[in-house]
């Protein structure tokens, strides 16, 4: 059996991560759009870290909606939040390499490029200055020196906060508050 790093890979993990390879839950890149607008990757991180969030916010409304105005039987005011908070993880769960992954190739450190010259008058074939060009890894048509690209990683930088802090935070919460339910099954 193949081992990494001391430790055995099963065969069956091994075909585990095999079909995890081919189902990609990079929604943007699964359901390209490039053929009616354009987008680059900070659009991508954008959508990618976004729309999990409002996902979330709807959910919260639907729980807060089911604890603080049904009026309907217990047990199935109870059986809403219970499908709320599952949603949550299961929604968490599956976004979350996804949205880890683009927020971490936005914050890769630049790729360098061939420098440019930049030519003061075209007739005298003098050039002017000679400048280096570095390249974002994910998207090469975005300049680590361009505004985009500096809004992309400010943005990277607050979602790696929520996505890496903030969400196993919630998820440490909740097992908190079960832990005497799970220790007495």
């Amino acid at each position: 059996m193949p081992t990494v790093l001391g430790n055995t890979i099963y065969e069956k993990f091994q075909l585990l991560t095999t079909y995890l390879a081919i189902i990609n839950l990079d929604f943007p890149l699964t359901f390209s759009l490039q053929c009616t607008w354009k987008y680059d990757f900070v659009d991508i991180l954008l959508a990618i870290t976004i729309f999990p969030i409002v996902l979330c916010g709807v959910l919260s409304i639907v729980y807060n909606f089911y604890v603080n105005l049904s009026t309907g039987p217990v047990h199935i005011r109870k059986q809403s939040q219970s499908r709320c908070i599952v949603g949550f993880f299961m929604w968490t769960f599956v976004t979350l390499p996804a949205a880890t992954s683009a927020i971490f190739q936005m914050l890769l450190p630049c790729r360098e490029g061939p420098s440019i010259e930049y030519i003061s008058s075209p007739y005298s074939g003098q050039t002017n200055t000679t400048i280096p060009s570095s390249f974002l890894h994910a998207d090469s048509s975005i300049s680590c020196d361009s505004e985009r690209y500096s809004v992309g990683v400010v943005w990277a930088s607050v979602m790696l906060v929520v996505y890496c802090a903030v969400l196993p935070g919630i998820y440490l919460y909740f097992i908190m508050g079960a832990s005497k339910h799970i220790q007495t099954r």
